[in-house]
């Protein structure tokens, strides 16, 4: 088959788009690796099937492969890695050398300024060490820490003495209402 054909790309859409088989998106791979490996020529037939073969692969990719949350601490010591910086060197942009050992541990979170700094000292994006990637819910889910129904808050208003002393404390806190 020749491979400008269209129904190359066809079948190779529809191997990765419709649930293909791992040999077929396998051989899409292969294909792109040996037409990246070419660096062919612009406009020329490789460099249009080229670029048509990785949208296919990225639109496959995109409909079929989650999103991946970037952990902050993570990119703070891949940036760590690639500028080769102890703990020490990062004192600037998070504080102590005891507070760089808490955020590294995660037993300390990023604050606001620690961000700014990180972002424009070592150009690490602050979308990313924005992420909160521990916690998976939001707190309004979690369950209180207390019990709440051991307290007869309801009942101690219902009695006289204190719905007299909840009106007066109302009425004090309204300065248009006389007492």
């Amino acid at each position: 088959m020749d491979k400008s054909d269209s129904n190359y790309y066809d079948s190779i859409f529809e191997c990765l788009c419709h649930e293909g088989s791992p040999v077929q998106g396998a051989a899409a791979m292969a294909r792109l690796s040996a037409l990246m490996s070419l660096d062919p020529k612009a406009d020329s037939k490789e460099e249009n099937e080229l670029e048509l073969l990785a949208l296919v692969i990225q639109d496959f990719e995109r409909q079929t492969v989650p999103p991946v949350k970037a952990d902050p601490v993570e990119s703070i010591l891949f940036r760590m890695d690639q500028m080769q910086l102890s703990r020490k060197d990062l004192i600037p942009y998070i504080g102590s050398i005891s507070k760089v050992s808490e955020v590294l541990s995660r037993k300390r979170p990023l604050s606001l300024p620690m961000i700014r700094r990180l972002n424009q000292g070592l150009g690490i994006p602050a979308d990313i060490l924005i992420e909160d990637v521990e916690t998976e819910s939001s707190v309004i889910d979690e369950e209180p820490l207390m019990d709440f129904t051991r307290f007869l808050l309801k009942e101690m208003l219902d009695l006289p003495r204190w719905r007299c002393n909840a009106r007066q404390r109302s009425a004090d806190r309204r300065p248009d209402v006389a007492t």
